[in-house]
């Protein structure tokens, strides 16, 4: 017979280590969809590593006492986190610098390592 959610979040978050493994036993799916979405599949395992983390902390921070589903709060929570991981992931990108070829048609690539052949 399956624990209610209810008592399995409250016994994680008092620190029971089998509650909290049946809690993302039981959110495995949620964590994995929210993490392999489209815009976020270059970076898919990272991206599951935070919706983990994400999840651990929604178990922590929850508050029942609010009337909220804890399912709903956990979704909001690791979706949430995970579009200020991909927008932090988007800045990275667009500040990665490519070398390009310089005005001879030599790739950067080729004059550095030409440049230390001469060293």
């Amino acid at each position: 017979m399956e624990k209610d959610l209810a008592v399995l979040v409250e016994e994680a978050k008092a620190g029971k280590d089998a509650a909290m493994v049946e809690l993302f036993t039981r959110f495995e799916g949620m964590l994995r969809h929210a993490a392999y979405q489209r815009h976020l599949r270059v970076v898919a395992e990272d991206a599951y590593a935070e919706a983990q983390v994400s999840f651990l902390r929604a178990v922590r921070m929850y508050d029942g006492a609010r009337g909220v589903p804890f399912e709903g709060w956990a979704k909001a929570k690791v979706y949430g986190d995970l579009r200020s991981f991909f927008r932090r992931e988007r800045l990275h990108w667009q500040r990665e610098v490519v070398p390009e070829a310089s005005g001879d048609g030599a790739s950067f690539w080729d004059a550095l390592a030409d440049a230390q052949e001469m060293d």
